[in-house]
């Protein structure tokens, strides 16, 4: 009884593995980084883009009101 009360209570997760690359070169590292990008679906890109706002501007998300379901149009020159 008291080694259920020990045990956390979350689900498991799995974490993708971690993966270190070694390069020769600064050349070499960013031909690298410019191949895995262009590996990426334009969904996977929006998807990583969107976490990094939802991380970076947590306060700002959290305090307003209807949250993602008003779209802001701005007039621009290029626009007309």
């Amino acid at each position: 009884m008291e080694e259920e009360k020990d045990k956390a209570e979350e689900p498991e997760i799995e974490y993708p593995s971690k993966k270190i690359t070694f390069f020769s070169s600064f050349e070499e590292a960013n031909e690298f980084n410019a191949r895995e990008r262009a590996k990426r679906t334009p969904e996977e890109n929006l998807q990583m883009v969107t976490g990094l706002i939802q991380q970076l501007y947590a306060d700002e998300l959290k305090n307003l009101r209807n949250p993602y379901k008003t779209i802001n149009f701005i007039n621009c020159e290029y626009l007309s």
